[in-house]
């Protein structure tokens, strides 16, 4: 029975947990009511026989007994309204038919106690007062019936009367108990709500506000490390172009008695600021989370070592540094990254120009053990300041000492790439100097496995005679293009812009077009898409020559219908190879008209 009960009880609650308790209330409320409405009904037709309490009395039972199904369904509100109905309903007419037993004021008073305990909340405020005014409405009518005696009341007996009024009187003071306990627990549990509702409130506002400090923290710190990035950038690259800048001045005002110490320091410094844009090309595309993939390619190991070497001296003689490398155990080729790893020795050594004193020795040393190619680059500077060591990889990173300036770049593109081989960089320092270590995984290769590298490509196709539209506006460029057109042999014409290239067009059909992307006027997506739409020349290759470097760009443009895509500075071979891959395109559609 008391399983019965519990669940009856709790009949509507799962649909909306937060609103169990008023649900659980008005349950009670109506299986109580239905229960003293029946029993007293029977009670009251035991002592006067009399249908007009028996059939009102179970009708009201059963009106009650409907809220369960109300809730169940989730009509919470029609279940409230239906009680507080019924309630009224019952008031008046029992009221009236039992003046005589009964007090009207006291069922008046449990009317708009209820409606308090059925909407308690301030949402709930116009049904409340909708109740409430019912209720008075209630009130009136039973005073003026009774006033004017408009219907007849049921008389009764001494003893029907004491039954009837005590048993009456009982049923609504033990109800209106029963609201007013309930109603109590309801307030206390919204202002328990309330103020749970406002600490949490609070809680999420300081947490909030702990959000805001840390990210407006977060973006200070960033914008600081942009800041120092770029100081960093224009450090970098303005000291070999301040040294292009001078040579070039010195030839322009006659100054050649040293032409070849000249053209030594614009070839050294030019080298300098490529590497460093191509490691901000890098660093850039690491920082956007694009995976750097590692390969596994089979090389001669002495010559990779001894081609950084070489590179590197040129850049170190401007110090009169002098890089010696020496090597211990190495197998003849072995199998890893060469680009990648060029990045990494070229940085490091770099760094060993930028900080070592003038006319010392930078020793690159080169093992392997344990399945690792253990590459060590020692320098004789003054050594880096034991607070500053532990920041050193660092993408920015700043010392008082001059010697330490400017590392922020390599040295943390070095440590990302040498992490994506999943290998390891030390740092030594003393006031004799620096020496880092990197070792990475390596596997013994075969020379036989090697492949033929791009430059070692012999051109077999004939470009005599291929007739070449070059539209380029910077003269360097139109002065390099005219150099490796003509020792082709091709026959060539070099345009500043795009109407000067189209007018052209239109008098001599190009074979081949070699395009910028930065020109005046037009730019140089346009000028694909406009060549790409005409039917005359649709079908011509398109080289394009850029120094935008960027992948996404990159990709864009070949998907316009490019052919070749070459990143300015380029070397001459890939021009050359440019041209003879379009060459042979022209010639393979050429067969198929014949066959046609």
């Amino acid at each position: 029975m008391k399983k019965l009960f519990t669940k009856l009880l709790y009949i509507g609650t799962d649909a909306n947990p937060s609103y169990s308790y008023q649900v659980i209330t008005l349950n009670f409320i109506a299986i109580l009511t239905a229960v003293f409405s029946i029993a007293l009904g029977c009670v009251f037709f035991h002592f006067t026989g009399e249908y007009r309490i028996l059939i009102p009395t179970v009708l009201e039972g059963l009106s009650f007994l409907c809220i369960l199904p109300l809730h169940h369904k989730g009509y919470y509100t029609g279940a409230k309204i239906n009680a507080q109905l019924t309630h009224t309903a019952a008031t008046v007419y029992f009221g009236i038919i039992l003046t005589e037993a009964v007090d009207a004021s006291l069922l008046v008073a449990f009317l708009a106690g209820q409606a308090f305990l059925l909407f308690p909340l301030e949402k709930e405020g116009r049904l409340r007062t909708f109740c409430l005014a019912i209720a008075g409405l209630s009130y009136v009518i039973l005073e003026v019936v009774k006033q004017f005696n408009l219907v007849e009341p049921l008389h009764f007996d001494h003893t029907s009367y004491l039954w009837v009024h005590i048993a009456g009187g009982v049923v609504i003071i033990v109800l209106t108990i029963f609201i007013i306990a309930r109603y109590q627990r309801i307030t206390e549990r919204l202002t328990s709500d309330k103020s749970n509702l406002l600490e949490e409130i609070k809680q999420q506002n300081e947490n909030l506000e702990g959000v805001v400090k840390q990210r407006t923290q977060e973006l200070e710190n960033a914008n600081n490390s942009i800041i120092l990035y770029l100081r960093e950038i224009s450090h970098e690259i303005r000291t070999p172009l301040n040294s292009i800048y001078y040579a070039s001045k010195m030839v322009k005002e006659g100054i050649t008695h040293e032409v070849q110490h000249v053209n030594d320091i614009v070839l050294s410094r030019s080298l300098l600021a490529l590497r460093i844009i191509n490691n901000i090309l890098t660093i850039e595309k690491l920082s956007k989370g694009d995976y750097l993939a590692i390969s596994n390619e089979c090389f001669l190991l002495q010559e990779f070592l001894l081609e950084s070497q070489q590179a590197a001296q040129i850049i170190a003689n401007e110090r009169q540094v002098t890089i010696q490398l020496r090597t211990r155990n190495i197998p003849e080729a072995i199998v890893s990254d060469p680009l990648n790893l060029d990045k990494v020795l070229n940085n490091l050594l770099l760094n060993a120009i930028k900080f070592t004193e003038s006319k010392s020795t930078i020793y690159l040393d080169a093992t392997v053990e344990h399945n690792q190619l253990v590459l060590s680059v020692a320098d004789q500077g003054k050594g880096i300041p034991e607070d500053i060591l532990p920041h050193i990889f660092n993408r920015v990173n700043k010392g008082t000492n001059r010697f330490i300036e400017g590392n922020g770049l390599g040295l943390n593109l070095v440590k990302r790439i040498v992490e994506l081989f999943n290998g390891t960089i030390t740092v030594q320092s003393s006031s004799k100097g620096t020496v880092f270590t990197v070792r990475v995984p390596m596997k013994q290769g075969d020379k036989q496995d090697i492949k033929v590298k791009p430059d070692e490509e012999i051109i077999t196709c004939n470009l005599e005679g291929t007739k070449v539209l070059v539209i380029e506006d910077e003269l360097m460029a139109q002065k390099y293009v005219e150099i490796v057109l003509s020792k082709l042999g091709c026959d060539f014409t070099i345009c500043s812009n795009f109407e000067d290239a189209h007018a052209h067009a239109l008098q001599v059909t190009p074979g081949i077009i070699v395009l910028d992307l930065t020109l005046p006027g037009k730019k140089g997506p346009d000028i694909i898409k406009d060549f790409k739409r005409n039917p005359r020349f649709a079908s011509i290759p398109i080289i394009v020559m850029s120094s935008n470097a960027f992948h996404e760009e990159i990709e864009a443009i070949k998907g316009l219908g490019v052919n070749e895509y070459i990143v300015k500075p380029d070397s001459t071979h890939l021009l050359e190879k440019a041209l003879v891959k379009c060459k042979k395109i022209i010639f393979a559609k050429e067969v198929l008209e014949n066959f046609k």
